[in-house]
């Protein structure tokens, strides 16, 4: 009998209240509204969008990813009072994040302040949590109420709702009462965010830094309160994986979409150099936007790698283990990580474009890998192994590899048989399906599954898939192992879940590949390779360098075109 010692930190949430009204017109556009607070999230594919903005309360998971408490965080979505028209899969309270690689690293999701579910079809509902009226503490309600006046302004939502729906989400029948006697109606038309407070200096509790210089405080604002947000855990700080790798410090300057004109990759050194790369003369007009650029670890010792792990899968201490390496860059003026992403959207329209925003960076890509999507007792999970180039040849001879489809055929029966632990029913094709995406190809296989009551939550059922041998290896612990062995940079969200639960339960977790992080004029991109008996040292690299061709795109790196791999 197994002892429950994985148990989630987290405020009571009874402190907190949930309101879901219906958007009637038009939408806050995702990807801006994700970057419009310090914590955002987004998740956008062509099913639809999850949008988050704002932190509510912090969920902690101090042993990290684990099947047995990973569902503490539906359940504790469900213990919220919620009300209004939740009625679609990610309305309502939910938790949002990305986690690590490292299922056992300690992490937290968000349950954001404000969220926006849309669908395909163009439906669209807006949930707040707000602190409830159980608490005496008076400074942190209010620094939450100001933040969420504050996000209703900065995502546009003030100016999309109207009075009554922004008096349920505020849980007043008169949402002026949250305001002193300025005419606060104002604010909420999105007209002059100044009224919502005194003349003692409203800019101050916007900001957030002295919540106790408050207006009158009735009705809403009066009658609110919430417990203590839980301590941010250290879990994986992005801007210490900048900092680690060695990159100079971030520049001033204003924030700037993505060079126009982009940087060729195909001559890069393998650490920071100690000034500045000065461009080719020859091409200083289009690389001015780029300072320095190094891969870590270079092309040779990454094929050094790849001969360790071949030697480890000879001597059967592994069946496959996936390598990643890192290309980092420096720029002249900060990225713009909404520019970054459009990007992204524009090059892989079939992907899920993701971002979670927090302190030091934004973690962000264009993921073709769905780790599990739930819905009611429904499950679907696409697991993708085995690449080639994009082109027509290409995928043809792919779809004929011996090694190819035996690499992916080792991912896909490791799907299905973790998740026929949780199902009264699944479905595995009995082959692969090549997927084409913008510079490359993969097998993969589409897996549905009917959960058996009482359904496993989709966080849950993540936890019992993270890792995949697409992204670690076989067996799961050797592999791990030896990663870790032979990875000196560590991957921070690379390759782990990113997505949200709800509390039904409903979710959707993607593989955080095809995926970078930026920090101001800093940005690291990621790639990796699965290497089984048989693998070419030369051709892993080539096929890392493929796979990161979608992200330095979106960066305005210009890496060179997708060889075959």
């Amino acid at each position: 009998m197994s002892t429950r010692h994985h148990a989630l930190a987290a405020p009571d949430p009874r402190s907190f209240a949930a309101s879901t009204v219906a958007l009637t017109g038009a939408s806050p556009d995702p990807l801006a509204m994700a970057m419009t607070a310090a914590d955002g999230f987004v998740l956008l594919g062509p099913r639809g969008s999850v949008a988050a903005a704002g932190v509510a309360a912090r969920l902690r998971l101090p042993c990290g990813l684990h099947p047995d408490t990973s569902g503490d965080v539906a359940r504790w979505l469900a213990a919220v009072p919620a009300t209004g028209s939740a009625s679609q899969p990610g309305s309502g309270p939910l938790a949002v994040g990305a986690l690590p690689f490292l299922p056992g690293q300690p992490t937290e999701l968000l349950v954001p302040l404000i969220s926006v579910v849309s669908t395909a079809a163009g439906r669209s509902l807006v949930t707040v949590v707000r602190p409830a009226a159980t608490s005496a503490d008076e400074a942190e309600d209010l620094a939450l109420l100001s933040d969420l006046a504050a996000l209703l302004i900065g995502t546009g939502l003030a100016t999309l709702l109207d009075r009554t729906a922004l008096a349920t989400l505020l849980d007043d029948t008169d949402p002026t009462t949250l305001l002193d006697e300025t005419d606060p109606a104002t604010l909420l038309d999105g007209t002059d965010p100044t009224t919502l407070l005194d003349s003692t200096d409203p800019a101050t509790l916007l900001d957030g830094t002295d919540p106790a210089r408050t207006p009158d405080r009735r009705g809403l604002a009066a009658r609110l309160s919430g417990p203590a947000v839980a301590a941010r855990p250290v879990s994986t700080d992005l801007a210490a994986q900048l900092d680690g790798a060695g990159l100079p410090a971030e520049t001033g300057g204003t924030v700037t979409a993505p060079p126009p004109h982009r940087t060729r990759v195909d001559a890069v050194s393998a650490a920071p150099p100690a000034t500045p790369v000065s461009p080719d003369p020859e091409r200083q007009a289009t690389t001015t936007a780029v300072e320095a650029i190094w891969q870590a670890p270079d092309g040779p010792e990454f094929e050094r790698r790849v001969t360790a792990a071949l030697a480890a899968i000879a001597s059967g201490r592994v069946g496959k283990v996936v390598l990643a390496r890192q290309v980092h860059a420096r720029f002249t003026h900060p990225l713009d990580p909404v520019a970054v992403l459009r990007r992204l959207q524009a090059d892989e329209p079939t992907c899920a474009v993701f971002a979670h925003r927090q302190a030091g960076g934004v973690f962000l890509g264009a993921s073709p890998e769905l780790l599990v999507r739930r819905r009611g007792d429904r499950v679907v999970s696409h697991p993708l192994a085995g690449t080639s180039a994009a082109d027509d040849a290409a995928v043809v001879a792919l779809v004929a590899s011996t090694k190819e489809q035996a690499e992916h055929r080792t991912v896909a029966e490791a799907v299905a048989d973790r998740l026929a632990a949780w199902c009264d029913v699944l479905q595995v094709p009995k082959a692969p399906t090549p997927v084409r995406l913008h510079g490359v190809a993969h097998l993969g296989t589409r897996i549905t599954g009917r959960l058996h009551q009482p359904a496993a939550d989709a966080l849950t059922l993540a936890a019992a898939l993270h890792p995949t041998p697409a992204v670690a290896g076989v067996p799961t612990g050797a592999a791990l192992a030896l990663i870790t062995d032979l990875e000196d940079e560590g991957r921070g969200f690379y390759a782990g879940p990113v997505g949200w639960v709800d509390a039904r339960g409903d979710g959707e977790l993607l593989v955080a590949i095809r995926s970078a992080t930026v920090a101001g004029n800093r940005a690291v991109a990621y790639g990796g390779a699965g290497i089984v008996a048989g693998s070419a040292p030369d051709r892993e690299l080539a096929e890392t360098a493929a796979k990161l061709h979608t992200a330095l795109g979106a960066l305005g790196i210009d890496a060179p075109a997708p060889s075959p791999v």
